[in-house]
């Protein structure tokens, strides 16, 4: 397996696995393996964007808030290099970056980021699925995501 099939299949669909039983401790392990696979490892090609979203996440995860929005930083400088879109969406997937907004106490950045990303399709993501994303229940409750739901429950 390759790196990214390593955490992108198999490390963050444990993490989702373990959020969806409400099982932190479970999760935090496979944030730290995520977290330990890509730090100071050369992220680089075709497949960095993927690697640096989910580095951020499981860093957001950990509590490690700075590296976090270091990685956030360096991502968004890459898309604004590379991405075809203006915005710097493309290609980014919208519950990897809003589950790491959230982690980071940043409920409007996280769902600024669905409403961008929903409206033009990224990640192939409906609100229906938003609401039970297991990247996103530190959203739930919260007066942002409750907001977004409802406004997108047509």
């Amino acid at each position: 397996a390759t790196l990214s099939d390593s955490v992108s299949a198999y490390l963050d669909v444990k993490a989702d696995a373990c959020a969806r039983l409400a099982n932190a401790a479970c999760e935090r392990v496979y944030y730290d393996s995520i977290a330990t696979l890509l730090t100071k490892r050369p992220l680089s090609g075709a497949g960095e964007a993927g690697m640096l979203m989910e580095l951020a996440l499981a860093q957001s995860a950990l509590g490690h808030a700075s590296e976090s929005r270091r990685t956030l930083d360096r991502l968004f400088a890459l898309q604004r290099r590379t991405a075809a879109r203006s915005d710097g969406t493309g290609g980014l997937d919208a519950s990897v970056i809003a589950g790491t907004y959230a982690r980071l106490g940043q409920p409007d950045s996280a769902v600024s980021w669905l409403e961008r990303s929903l409206s033009k399709g990224n990640g192939g993501y409906t609100p229906k699925f938003l609401a039970i994303n297991p990247k996103l229940r530190m959203l739930h409750g919260t007066p942002e995501f409750e907001e977004f739901l409802r406004a997108h429950s047509h």
